[in-house]
């Protein structure tokens, strides 16, 4: 992930690219830097959502990050599979993993925020060994799905994190009801 500033920059860049009307104002910049930040500060789903400033205004965008992985999806064809949208980036990173860092990734998406290595182990409680958390926590951490934050907490990046709660039919996935806070159990 980009720093704020790094994000708003490359967002103002590729937005100017598609539409040199575009421009970093007052009113704009505030809504630019939620976006940004909605997004995780992640490159490729800031590219994609600065091209469409060419079809709508960056509040009605920001508004329409619900639906990122519909909204956020490239055009061309020249590209890497994996960079058409915001959605084939999460899976090919998933694609890269081995099963306890799958089994992990969907486990530590029930919790919503910011957790510790307590709340990663709650939440892994009768799934995965607890001796195999921290290695496979720190297998996440190092591709980037799981950001570690100031002080011993951690934080997934909430694209991979609505990747992790969809249900996908493998034995190992939990069924989440809704997203666990600091310490809790799975439903």
């Amino acid at each position: 992930p980009l720093p704020l500033t790094s994000a708003v920059r490359l967002f103002e860049d590729r937005a100017m690219a598609v539409d040199p009307r575009f421009a970093l104002t007052p009113a704009t910049a505030p809504v630019v830097a939620e976006i940004c930040g909605r997004l995780d500060g992640l490159p490729l789903a800031i590219e994609l959502a600065a091209t469409l400033v060419r079809s709508m205004l960056a509040r009605d965008l920001l508004e329409e990050l619900r639906h990122r992985f519909t909204l956020l999806t490239g055009v061309s064809r020249t590209v890497l599979p994996r960079h058409r949208d915001l959605r084939a980036a999460v899976m090919w990173s998933y694609d890269l993993c081995d099963t306890e860092q799958r089994e992990l990734w969907a486990l530590l998406a029930a919790l919503a925020g910011s957790f510790d290595l307590a709340d990663a182990r709650a939440a892994c409680r009768g799934h995965l060994p607890g001796e195999r958390v921290v290695p496979v926590l720190a297998k996440l951490v190092e591709g980037s799905i799981v950001l570690r934050e100031p002080g011993e907490r951690y934080r997934m990046l909430e694209a991979y994190r609505r990747v992790g709660l969809e249900p996908s039919g493998s034995p190992w996935r939990p069924a989440v009801q809704r997203p666990l806070r600091g310490g809790g159990r799975l439903p």
